[in-house]
């Protein structure tokens, strides 16, 4: 005997396989909307090397840098060259 679609839909764990896709769906729109957020608040930083970036490297604590961070603050901020 074959069930029809109300009687298949009615079955206990329908519900349950449902509320499981929208769980999914959600889950991938809050990563999708916090990847956007990252990429656009990244966006907003300060260029390496501009004044800007230094005053911020210099309210940051030194412990907080990376290699790559105190190299480019030696490099831009401390040693200018005379063309910048």
């Amino acid at each position: 005997m074959r069930q029809t679609r109300d009687q298949a839909d009615r079955r206990p764990h329908h519900g349950l396989l449902r509320k499981w896709g929208n769980i999914q769906m959600m889950k991938r729109s809050l990563l999708g909307g916090l990847m956007a957020c990252a990429i656009l608040l990244s966006a907003c930083a300060p260029e390496v090397g501009s004044n800007a970036w230094c005053e911020d490297m210099d309210a940051k604590a030194k412990g907080d840098w990376s290699a790559n961070e105190a190299t480019a603050y030696a490099k831009h901020c401390i040693f200018k060259s005379a063309d910048e």
